[in-house]
């Protein structure tokens, strides 16, 4: 798979509906803040990647993130046909902040 770089530019609005579609389909199992820590997670025995760590999403790339959200990946359903692509691009900027701000960073979107 090509490495595609992110081809939008994060705005307030477009990260507003980016954590909305979190809520909507990542919150029950990844959690508010994205540490993976919920009852639905632990219910079904999943282990998931704490998103608040740096270190999680540190070595994949944008394209690798999207594809994930996009396709799913082992009990995680995928996006594809659900959400347009510029979407899932907004909801891997939205992921990616989950752990700056946990590290105090606001995530920066352009007017």
């Amino acid at each position: 798979m090509p490495n595609v770089k992110n081809p939008v530019k994060p705005t307030a609005e477009s990260q507003a509906r980016a954590k909305k579609q979190y809520g909507y389909d990542c919150l029950l199992c990844h959690g508010d803040k994205g540490d993976g820590k919920t009852d639905l997670a632990k219910d079904m025995g999943l282990v998931m990647s704490d998103l608040t760590n740096p270190s999680t999403l540190s070595g994949q790339t944008d394209q690798q993130i999207f594809e994930v959200i996009k396709k799913g990946k082992g009990k995680m359903p995928g996006e594809e046909g659900r959400a347009k692509d510029d979407e899932l691009w907004n909801l891997v900027i939205y992921v990616r902040s989950l752990s700056k701000a946990q590290a105090g960073e606001a995530p920066k979107p352009t007017e």
